[in-house]
């Protein structure tokens, strides 16, 4: 209302005007009352929000109240009328301080408005007229008019009013205008010197302003030396001589005023190069370190003298070592020893015959110490079901890591435990026997070493089993017992009768009793009874029931015991297959009722195992289903009898390596290094021995496996002929064909393969390429791109034959060549890299939520992001807004959808809801929700100020208020005023907003203060509250809430809130209200005692306000009180979701005010490099995997700590719709079978094609199943690029694939026809036609490249 306070003489007219602020799309209406009294004086009348009183009399003096109502709101505010004798005056004239004030867009503006002599009047500032609102970005603080950020349409008058007893005045205008600043272009550089006949560029620009014409001169104007450019502000000069060196100026000219502004001159100068100085020679690598015996090798060359003959020697003098090799500077030692360190230098002789020296390249060599794993014992003998237990440890090594394998690298039982160097069995089956491996890592090679195999030998324990268990048989016919002990084919058995002797024709051969002629007297129970072979101990089986009916009656089975059978009594099946047992009592049909199962070791059984009335079923075994089962049969009345076990094996699914030795045959010169590889082609991971001759059979001296490869140091007589490659995996082991080692002294011509031969990847993938060679000499082998282009520079490569991509991306598709060659011939062949693509979504702001105000602008960007190389991807919002709706306003605007972007000026409430922000390609569709909220804080829940509405201090002590936004997203910080007054200058803000300290109260601290939030710079709620000094007698009631005024509680702990009113003199009531998140929780309860039980963080946060009414329904006073609750564990973390590389910022979701204390940490340890605290905020520039994760803060107030948990997590898009491709083989051959797989993620329902680039038709031996592509026996001409098209709900995507078909023929282009001498080698078989040496091409990678 203004004005607030007037001062009338008896017949004066006075006025009110009420304004409403805020934003609202309900109906408000407007009520005028005076407070104390029913209805408004007479000579009142009410417009709106306008009240005007006629002649005034002395009884119309008091309070008078503008209450303005929603359906859903309220707010009021009060103006105090005073009727005096008229005394002689006028209103007061306030002035504005500048008159007049011109500045440039973007800058800060101010005015001051005082009214002299008087200090304490009340300013109100008005844009145009009195009551005129000020313009969004403009606000008042205290007296004075602030612009932070001046823009166009800021510029106008402004008055500002004060007013006393006497009425209202109002100052001349003030003229702010706004000017958009002038901008010279600015130009880079300013200074630049280049070399001679080398081009030079300047560039020219306006900030902020692309609409501006360019122009480039010499100074004064004068013309542009001929053969210089310019173009778009760029001053290009493609050569720089004499008549371009100078000065530049631009010229930039605005087409809305024409008028010509001049850059600050750039200078050009040229500089004649220095000759170049004489190259010296270059080594590399300059430092290396080797272990003794392994090879060593350095180059040196001189940059731009390919013709510079080159020559190693020691530094120290003495000569090079033996077996050293040297040619086209390559220096090599094959087998380095401890004599071989030292420094060598590489002299450089040119042409002239001037002679230069590189630095010397330091060569160390170690004596590394093997180590060798122990184990014990290495072989033991365990009962079935005892413990067995092995120990290793590796000698002066206490703390090297091992672990245990079983022979062959399979893996160790499911229930075998490994701990420091201990393997343990707590129950031993049978099937771990088995011979176990420790491995350890030798930390010099950093390759794994073996131990001995400890062998683990299970003893099945000696148990008889009878069969059958029960028969009957009629007197005079034959009847046969069989006893065995499965595993122990020879124990020695013997048979007794449980009672009686057994029958003089009784025959006992082998465990099978046998009696031709039954009798009556042989009816009883049988025993089998087996001595243990190593103890002799008996052991008895169950007994076996015979019974002998009379031949005159028929057998009385209901008079005997009968007892179940199982079967099979032992069953293998591989894993993922079914497995059955049966269980039945003969001669009893109604037994099944009665029949269960159960494993012999106790456990339960397996997880989806059905156990149906005698029948036991396992749908699909598993490794752990294998072991013992039992049947019981416990019928009513009688004890449960239990069978003998049947035993299940379960064979793991999958199969035995195929490994691949290459190359078949190697010829090498006599004395020189050779290296046969081999792949193990296997689905799970395999171990590679190669044997020589035969299969594991012992290396010759100077022969050794490295990795998957087998390395010959120098071939000769004693290693010469087959090297056998073998592979195991879990499921067995394979066996390559044999390669040969030859020796001669015939030069062939290279050949070359590359293996894998296509790589179809996908992005961020690494892979890499192995180039096969013969040839001898050894061929040099080098790599290039596509079409000859270089290498790439994350393509490297890592040996002479292997070529690695670090980060598949799509730029890099294509041929990459490898070339061998030597003195006789070259060749080559290609592997193709096929990339597919990616997609990607991302907004700005990042959301997915967004919380924004009523009247807010609202802008958010959507991008879509392909892989690099591949076409921009398409992008678009989507909006579905629903059902018509009729609770719209009439003015209502949609969010407005452009392109990337949507938009609106000043959202309203009807604009909230979900906006879909999608990314296309022609492979791929990416969608992401951003979910908009728009909220319409009221103005007294917003802000708070904790305590009473009046306030109380002690002169001379320290005080505080505390003032705390209930929404931390609605506001952006917080501003104290003293209302009619400035702040006192020993009264500080703290450097928290919302804190303000008064050091040592002084009686003129007393008074009203406005806490402002502000929001986008603009004032959108305030709370205000009267101080006190308790030393000045004071009749006005006084409500207080029982400290503390900030309560930190834990979850599920009962909140207890008492309000007191002291002064109330004309009754007391009470009514408790919860203000959070910008809105009014009204009706909490009536009581003066409020108690909220099992606090709920997520429900019971925010500022408690308790408000007192007198009995005519008047408040007359108020207290607040905040409460912050803590959340029990990590279960109840918010979580938060980024997109990878965005700027991330979240907030702990415990409510905190002013004067809090934050700590945040990380999944208990220290905050991620990026993720910097800010208050109850964490920002994080960059978001990535490593800022992933559950971040802690800790909350404390007064030394009570709470704690919140927010997890941020990456961004996954809403839906993704892509095509994928699986391939049978990354290198087919001629007439294998072959296919690729076809796969759309997020669509099931998606209809998939193939068809060949360049055809009509798919080739004859081609068939499309589902989305398979298969070629059951390939050929030459199957190969090239094959494309899936899936028919989505998102529209056609599509990819494609590379065929490439490998015929195994190696083209050889020769040089000449030079052919060495053969050299035959003498051996004790020499005549035989095995022992002849062949000329065979070969495919592996030799040990080095440079002869």
């Amino acid at each position: 209302m203004e004005p607030r306070r007037q001062i009338a003489h008896p017949g004066d007219r006075v006025h009110w005007i009420c304004q409403v602020t805020g934003f609202t799309s309900e109906k408000i209406h407007v009520e005028w009352t005076k407070v104390g009294e029913v209805s408004l004086p007479s000579n009142a009348k009410a417009y709106d929000g306008y009240l005007v009183l006629e002649g005034v009399e002395r009884e119309h003096a008091g309070q008078y109240r503008c209450t303005a109502t929603t359906i859903t709101q309220y707010a009021t505010d009060d103006a105090l009328l005073t009727v005096s004798k008229r005394i002689s005056g006028r209103p007061p004239q306030p002035v504005i301080d500048p008159p007049h004030l011109v500045v440039n867009e973007g800058d800060p503006a101010a005015f001051r408005c005082w009214v002299p002599g008087i200090p304490d009047c009340q300013i109100t500032w008005h844009r145009d007229q009195l009551g005129g609102p000020l313009p969004h970005g403009v606000y008042q603080t205290g007296n004075a008019l602030k612009i932070p950020r001046s823009e166009l349409h800021h510029a106008g008058r402004y008055i500002c009013s004060a007013a006393n007893q006497y009425g209202i005045g109002q100052s001349p205008p003030a003229i702010l205008e706004v000017k958009k600043p002038v901008i010279p272009p600015k130009v880079d550089p300013v200074r630049q010197t280049v070399d001679r006949d080398q081009p030079a560029r300047f560039k020219c620009w306006v900030p902020g302003n692309s609409n501006v014409q360019l122009k480039w001169s010499r100074p004064g104007g004068g013309p542009l030396p001929s053969g210089v450019q310019e173009q778009q502000g760029i001053l290009h000069i493609p050569r720089a001589g004499d008549q371009e060196v100078g000065q530049y100026v631009c010229t930039a000219t605005d087409p809305s005023d024409n008028t010509p502004l001049q850059s600050e001159p750039v200078q050009l100068n040229i500089r004649d190069p220095a000759p170049a100085p004489r190259a010296a020679p270059q080594i590399d690598p300059p430092n290396q370190t080797v272990n003794v015996n392994d090879p060593a090798q350095f180059r040196c060359w001189v940059p731009g003298q390919p013709r510079a003959q080159l020559k190693w020697s020691r530094k120290d003098g003495r000569p090079l070592p033996n077996g050293i090799m040297e040619r086209d500077g390559f220096l090599r030692i094959d087998r380095s020893q401890l004599n071989d360190a030292g420094e060598y230098e590489c002299t450089a002789t040119e042409p002239d015959g001037s002679t230069q020296v590189s630095p010397p390249a330091r060569l160390n060599v170690n004596q590394p110490q093997a180590i060798q794993p122990q184990v014990d014992p290495p072989v033991q003998t365990v009962n079935e079901g005892e413990p067995s237990r092995i120990r290793c440890w590796v000698p002066g090594h206490p703390s090297i890591q091992l672990q245990f394998v079983k022979r062959g690298r399979r893996p160790l039982p499911v229930h075998a435990r490994v701990s420091s160097g201990n393997l343990e069995i707590p129950r031993t089956l049978k099937s771990d026997e088995d011979e176990y491996i420790c491995i350890a890592t030798d930390p010099n090679t950093n390759r794994p070493v073996e131990s001995n195999p400890a062998r683990v030998i299970v003893k099945s324990p000696i148990r008889p089993i009878i069969d059958p268990a029960e028969q009957t048989v009629p007197e005079g016919s034959p009847f046969r017992i069989r006893c065995y002990v499965p595993g122990h084919p020879s124990v020695q058995l013997s048979f007794r009768r449980v009672s009686g002797q057994l029958n003089e024709d009784a025959d006992e051969n082998n465990g099978l009793l046998a009696i031709q002629r039954a009798e009556l007297t042989d009816e009883g129970d049988y025993i089998c009874t087996a001595r243990d072979p190593d103890t002799g101990a008996p052991i008895e089986s169950t007994p076996a029931t015979v019974h002998v009916t009379s031949a005159a009656a028929p057998p009385n089975v209901e008079a005997h015991q009968q007892h179940p059978v199982i079967t099979p009594q032992t069953q293998t099946v591989p894993e993922g297959d079914p497995a059955r047992i049966q269980c039945t009592v003969p001669g009893v049909p109604t037994a099944a009722q009665f029949l269960t199962f159960e494993r012999a070791d106790r456990r339960p059984l397996p997880f989806g195992a059905s156990d149906d009335r005698g029948v036991f079923t396992i749908p699909s075994t598993q490794i752990q289903d294998a072991g013992e089962y039992i049947c019981v049969y416990s019928p009513d009345n009688q004890p449960p009898q239990r069978t003998n076990p049947s035993v299940l094996n379960v064979t793991p699914e999958g199969t035995p390596p195929r490994p691949v030795a290459t190359p078949p045959v190697l010829s090498v010169a006599p004395g020189s290094p050779a290296r046969f590889n081999c792949v193990a082609h296997s689905d799970t991971p395999a171990r590679i021995k190669w044997g020589y001759k035969e299969e594991n059979g012992a290396l010759p001296e100077h022969v050794n496996q490295d990795g998957d490869d087998i390395v010959i140091s120098a071939a000769g007589d004693d290693n010469i002929g087959e090297y056998v490659c073998s592979a195991t995996n879990d499921f067995g082991t394979g066996v390559a064909d044999p390669v040969r080692l030859e020796v001669t002294e015939d030069q062939e011509p290279p050949t070359a393969v590359v293996e894998p031969r296509t790589w179809n990847g996908k992005p961020g993938e690494r892979h890499q390429f192995r180039c096969i060679t013969t040839g001898s000499p050894t061929p040099k082998i080098t790599w290039t791109g596509p079409d000859g282009s270089p290498l790439p520079h994350d393509v490297t490569p890592l040996e002479p034959n292997i070529l690695d991509f670090s980060n598949g991306r799509s730029e890099l598709n294509g041929d990459y060549t490898c070339t061998a060659s030597n003195p006789i011939g070259e060749a080559s062949d290609h592997g193709v890299v096929n990339i597919g693509p990616s997609l990607t979504v991302k907004t700005n702001p990042a959301g997915p939520k967004l919380i924004v105000t009523v009247g807010e602008p609202l802008q958010v960007k959507c991008e879509a992001f392909g892989a690099p190389g591949d076409p921009e991807p398409e992008v678009e919002w989507l909006h579905d807004p629903g059902p018509e709706r009729g609770d719209l306003p009439d003015d209502f605007k949609p969010v407005t959808i452009s392109e990337q972007f949507i938009r609106h000026p000043n959202v309203g409430l009807g604009n909230a809801g979900v906006y879909t922000c999608k990314g296309s390609s022609a492979h791929a569709t990416a969608t992401k929700n951003i979910y908009i909220e728009v909220v319409e804080p009221s103005r007294i829940a917003t802000v708070s100020i904790l305590g009473g509405s009046s306030q109380w201090f002690d002169q001379g002590e320290k005080g505080e208020l505390i003032c705390t936004a209930t929404g931390s997203s609605l506001v952006d910080r917080l501003e104290w005023e003293k209302v009619d007054d400035q702040l006192p200058t020993d009264v500080e803000e703290h450097n928290e907003p919302g804190l303000l300290h008064f050091p040592s109260f002084k009686n003129s601290y007393a008074g009203e203060y406005r806490c402002n939030g502000y929001r986008n710079n603009e004032i959108i709620a305030s709370a205000a509250v009267h101080v006190h000094s308790s030393s000045d007698a004071d009749d006005e009631p006084k409500v207080e809430i029982e400290p503390p005024r900030v309560r930190v509680v834990s979850q599920g702990d009962n909140i207890v809130l008492k309000c007191s009113v002291q002064g109330a003199e004309n009754g007391e009531h009470f009514k408790w209200a919860l203000l959070r998140g910008g809105s009014l929780v009204r009706q909490l309860g009536t009581e003066p005692t409020l108690e909220i039980t099992k606090a709920d963080p997520s429900n019971d946060f925010g500022v408690y306000r308790c408000n007192v009414e007198d009995n005519n329904g008047l408040v007359i006073g108020s207290a607040y009180t905040a409460v912050s609750v803590g959340q029990q564990d990590k279960s109840h973390a918010q979580i938060v979701k980024f997109d990878d590389k965005s700027d991330a910022s979240f907030t702990c979701p415990i409510y905190s005010v002013p004067g809090s204390k934050v700590e945040w940490t990380f999944d208990n340890g220290d905050l991620p490099s990026k993720a910097v605290p800010n208050g109850n905020k964490v920002e994080i520039k960059e978001f990535d995997d490593a800022s992933a994760g559950t971040y802690v803060c800790r909350v404390s107030f007064d030394g009570n700590v709470v704690e919140g948990f927010v997890t941020a997590q990456m961004f996954v898009p809403d839906t993704i719709i892509q095509v994928l491709l699986e391939v049978s083989s990354e290198s087919p051959q001629i007439g294998d079978r072959a296919w690729f797989d076809c796969k759309v993620t997020g669509d099931p329902s998606a209809v998939i094609s193939w068809t060949k680039e360049g055809n009509d038709d798919l080739p004859p031996n081609a068939q499309v199943t589902g989305g398979r592509l298969l070629f059951t026996d390939l050929k030459e001409d199957n190969a090239g690029v094959y494309r899936c098209v899936a028919k989505t709900k998102a529209g056609p995507l599509q990819t494609r694939t590379v065929l490439n078909v490998g015929s195994g023929k190696r083209k050889r282009k020769h040089l000449g026809n030079r052919r060495g001498r053969r050299l035959r080698h003498r051996r004790r078989n020499a005549g035989s036609p095995a022992s002849q040496s062949r000329k065979t091409r070969t495919t592996t990678k030799l040990f080095g490249s440079w002869f």
